[in-house]
């Protein structure tokens, strides 16, 4: 995903996998929001690192069987403390064995001194004034990847030297599980390699079609976004509350009734949905958690026949892999469509509501496009699959 950004900018990405990895190679986990917090330490490692001599980027996924210590391998964690609800303690968890994956993200970037280190994580916090005007950016990805990591029941942390680097970290609960049986069946056969280039941000956005709802009460803002997406050629809806946008999701393929269970022909289709959270009628929050009712009932979910394959038709709540979502026990719950929180009044409290509503990720409004794409490159698997995508 980042390796045409590094190669432009001559950093050297190298991803690892720690010896502690073994066994806990098919585990239950949100892939959505494990994702999204490591796409937003790999951005932030390679804003801090394009323009140091020594440009190199180290990834490492390991595990370990007992929740980690509050100062682990240098790195000390915002939060040590277990949560007082256990979420691997669902049923649909399964009875596995609880363990915690972990991944660290070490760069040669400028680094931070104690003091700048104590900023981070807390809303619109930078490590100095001097930051957002030298690498702009709110500091809002880091408090967002702290509230991540703690609903999955884990924590962030961060070690660093000024001028020498610096060495973020988190973990998150899960539960083992036993590999699909597709998958051990692939790996009795042996494929040829095939090679394959790496797409940029810019070429994904142009060649994938994306299917985008934006809800937005705000005529002048939905008017705005709406035309710049379209410049990609995406599909672009719009709904003036989460009234409205859950009326557009009952005309849509996903929707299922004992009236109209099967017949999808010019339904909607959706990758995304952009959420404003203070609307009037009905606000973000409230139709985040309807969505996510509406998915656990049933009534969201992906269509029987095929369409013009919209990613979220066979994204899964909970995956069995750190890459995959394939298992029996996660196809019960076969469709998550993608929520992005868009907000002007960015409050703590505000964000933390937003992904405890079923929300996967927030943005800060005014934004630029470039800041946006992140976003959806990381909820979106289908422009992930681009970014890799294969040719002959």
């Amino acid at each position: 995903m980042f390796e045409v950004e590094c190669n432009q900018s001559g950093i050297e990405l190298t991803f690892r996998v720690d010896e502690t990895f073994s066994g806990m190679e098919w585990t239950m986990l949100d892939p959505s929001r494990l994702l999204q917090v490591l796409i937003n330490l790999l951005t932030n490692a390679i804003k801090f690192t394009k323009d140091r001599p020594r440009k190199a980027i180290t990834v490492t996924i390991g595990g370990s069987w007992s929740r980690p210590p509050k100062c682990w391998n240098e790195v000390t964690f915002t939060d040590d403390e277990k949560p007082k609800t256990d979420i691997t303690e669902k049923a649909e968890w399964g009875e596995g064995r609880i363990a915690f994956l972990w991944l660290k993200v070490k760069d040669t970037g400028c680094g931070m001194t104690m003091d700048e280190q104590k900023k981070l994580f807390s809303r619109f916090s930078q490590a100095t004034p001097r930051t957002h005007v030298k690498y702009g950016g709110s500091g809002l990805g880091l408090f967002i990847s702290k509230s991540l990591t703690k609903l999955q029941g884990g924590a962030i942390g961060v070690h660093s030297e000024k001028e020498e680097g610096s060495t973020f970290a988190f973990f998150i609960s899960t539960r083992l599980a036993h590999p699909p049986a597709d998958h051990v069946a692939a790996r009795a056969v042996q494929a040829r390699p095939v090679p394959r280039r790496t797409m940029t941000g810019e070429e994904a956005m142009q060649t994938i079609k994306l299917n985008v709802l934006i809800v937005e009460d705000n005529l002048v803002n939905q008017k705005v976004l709406r035309k710049q997406l379209q410049k990609f050629g995406w599909n672009i809806s719009v709904a003036g509350n989460g009234q409205e946008a859950l009326e557009w999701l009952k005309d849509s393929v996903y929707w299922r009734n004992e009236k109209d269970s099967s017949n999808t022909e010019d339904k909607h289709e959706l990758d995304i949905i952009l959420m404003d959270i203070e609307m009037p009628i009905m606000d973000g929050l409230t139709c985040a958690r309807l969505i996510r009712d509406y998915e656990h009932q049933g009534l969201l979910a992906a269509p029987s026949a095929p369409h013009s394959a919209s990613s979220t038709q066979t994204q899964h709540r909970k995956t069995l892999s750190a890459s995959s979502a394939s298992h029996e026990r996660a196809e019960k719950q076969s469709l998550r469509l993608p929520i992005l929180a868009v907000s002007a009044n960015a409050r703590m409290e505000q964000i933390e509501q937003s992904l405890a509503s079923g929300m996967d990720d927030a943005i800060s409004k005014p934004f630029r496009i470039p800041e946006l794409w992140p976003k959806i490159r990381g909820l979106v698997k289908r422009v992930a699959d681009a970014d890799t995508r294969i040719k002959s």
